[in-house]
């Protein structure tokens, strides 16, 4: 340990790292001099072409909690936005929620003890939402446009993008934070146990040098064959999600499948524009070998984030397939959704490259189907809750009879999925589709040399 100390002091020095970014999760780190890689990112067009490279360095490296530059939206309702990056636009476009927020008091978030998830890998947060924040997110994504995917494709649901805005996100950010990795030294290739162990020292001794506690659990080592080696540090849940909503027919489902990782992204709003969601703007090569490229505000996601809106059904469980051609053999792990509970596991730097192989602790996995309405009629009425005062939606309350205002909800949506007919949008009604939001957790990529 002795030895790394001098080149462990030389990374916090070219890192810029204070023990003020350290103990903020939404504090990204201080900005880093202009670089010939910071150079030659410009030249090679891997900065976004939106005219506003210079303007969005800028608001990254100063924003604070206060968030200063946001614009107090106007519209209530959810709408359509677009994207900096047309790559980027999911088939069935964009939504965000200006007024949606949480409630004022967190519920008593805390890891689910489950052996056979934590084997593979997984983490189970208890209570990440509240029943009424669940409920009144269906609610929101009822007024959103669910596109139902093709029934030979991988998924068979429906699905919407939603992006959620800061204030959302960092409130989500704050709740998970302590149940997942603060950081994760990321290398290449076979390590020793010797080699893990000191990367996991030198980082336990970063912090210690920092005098910081931070926020999230313990760090943890991974073999991410394809991305950049280095330590990577916990930034918050990505803007984009997306919401799956799976009807009670015993068809629809999600095949098995990694999720791959993902560029970091946020919702800007500038006054007198419209919001627009963008991307970090980091770039790899298509073999192995071919380097990667980044700035000092990039961010990718290490993990997948499931968090389920509605219980009070049959079927729906998550899947957790093992890899059982390394090791010895282990069984499928079911997760059962209840609501407001969360699931986090490891994504894949692969990112269709066929010469580098799904990242350590990647996991496979799938989501089933319900049972169809006659198993489902047995299962427990988990009766959507009207929402509280402190959780808001930005949807107004209507006057008339229940029959004319779910008359009036339907109108508004003018949206059908499969046979469904949003039961869940009903005042008392039966929750009997499944609802899941899907986000990354990001991390701050290694400085760049």
């Amino acid at each position: 340990m002795i030895n790394m100390l001098p080149q462990l002091l030389s990374l916090l020095v070219l890192g810029g790292l204070s023990s003020n970014s350290a103990t903020s999760l939404f504090h990204r780190p201080p900005c880093f001099c202009a670089s010939p890689l910071d150079n030659g990112l410009r030249k090679l067009g891997a900065w976004r072409s939106t005219g506003h490279a210079e303007v969005r360095r800028a608001r990254i490296c100063s924003r604070g909690p206060e968030q200063t530059n946001m614009v107090e939206p106007k519209e209530l309702a959810p709408t359509r936005i677009s994207t900096a990056n047309p790559l980027h636009m999911p088939a069935e476009g964009l939504w965000w929620a200006p007024s949606f927020s949480l409630g004022d008091i967190s519920p008593p978030t805390r890891v689910i003890e489950d052996e056979a998830a934590s084997a593979l890998g997984a983490v189970r947060i208890a209570h990440l939402l509240s029943r009424e924040e669940s409920a009144a997110m269906v609610s929101a994504c009822e007024q959103m446009a669910f596109v139902q995917a093709e029934s030979s494709a991988e998924r068979r649901n429906g699905a919407l993008s939603w992006a959620l805005h800061d204030n959302l996100t960092n409130a989500i950010s704050a709740r998970l934070a302590p149940h997942v990795a603060r950081s994760i030294c990321s290398h290449r290739g076979e390590a020793s146990k010797e080699r893990r162990c000191e990367l996991l020292q030198a980082e336990s001794l970063r912090r210690t040098l920092l005098g910081a506690s931070g926020p999230g659990g313990l760090p943890l080592v991974r073999r991410c064959d394809g991305a950049p080696e280095g330590t990577y540090r916990l930034a918050g849940i990505n803007s984009r999600c997306r919401v799956y909503r799976y009807e009670p027919d015993g068809r629809d489902s999600f095949a098995s499948h990694y999720d791959e990782v993902w560029p970091g992204s946020r919702l800007v709003m500038r006054e007198g524009e419209s919001p627009q969601l963008e991307y970090d703007s980091w770039t790899y090569g298509e073999e192995e070998a071919e380097a990667w490229q980044w700035g000092p505000s990039d961010r990718v996601s290490h993990l997948s984030l499931l968090i389920y809106l509605n219980d009070g059904f049959r079927g729906g469980e998550t899947a957790l397939i093992p890899d059982n051609n390394n090791g010895p053999s282990q069984a499928v792990c079911l997760i059962a959704p209840e609501v407001g509970d969360a699931l986090c596991f490891g994504q894949s730097f692969q990112l269709g490259r066929n010469d580098v192989g799904p990242s350590e602790m990647a996991l496979l996995h799938e989501g089933r189907p319900l049972m169809p309405p006659a198993s489902n009629a047995a299962a427990p009425n988990r009766r959507l809750l009207q929402l509280g005062n402190n959780c808001k939606t930005g949807v107004k309350k209507q006057k008339g009879t229940a029959a004319q205002r779910r008359a009036r909800a339907r109108a508004a949506t003018a949206v059908k999925v499969g046979s469904g007919q949003f039961e869940n949008m009903v005042e008392g009604g039966v929750a009997t589709a499944k609802y899941v939001l899907r986000s990354d957790v990001l991390y701050w990529m290694p400085p760049p040399e």
